[in-house]
């Protein structure tokens, strides 16, 4: 898989290709992640361009197509986190090298992630669900 920058989007409301809304502040790879709280959406995890791990986390308005600009950064450096949210946070899990953490997120608010708790077992290539 190779490694970009490019965020795109599509409308739900109806069938169609998707669309460039702008750009990562770096290239990635290795699945990140984005949690939303309906306005903004935060991208977090995957690997730079030298292949590292990464704990940054980036966010956009979602109103609006544009660049990502920082947001913080998750308490460890890894790839192939899962990510869910509510209208209000945001909870980043798992990851590669088969860890078990949980960082937690205001999604209004940058800032770094906080610890939530771990997972019953390390996990990496997670995936989650959100409602309200």
């Amino acid at each position: 898989m190779a490694r970009s920058n490019i965020i795109e989007y599509f409308l739900f409301a109806s069938a169609g290709n998707a669309t460039d809304f702008g750009d990562l502040g770096a290239t990635r790879k290795g699945t990140p992640n984005a949690v939303s709280d309906g306005i903004k959406g935060v991208v977090a995890g995957g690997q730079d361009g030298d292949g590292d791990n990464t704990n940054s986390m980036e966010v956009v308005t979602i109103a609006t197509t544009g660049n990502a600009t920082d947001f913080g950064d998750l308490t460890q450096a890894r790839h192939q986190v899962g990510g869910a949210s509510s209208n209000v946070t945001g909870v980043y899990a798992g990851g590669a090298s088969n860890t078990n953490i949980m960082d937690y997120i205001t999604i209004a608010t940058a800032s770094n992630a906080t610890d939530f708790g771990d997972l019953l077992a390390a996990k990496h290539g997670t995936s989650g669900a959100s409602g309200d």
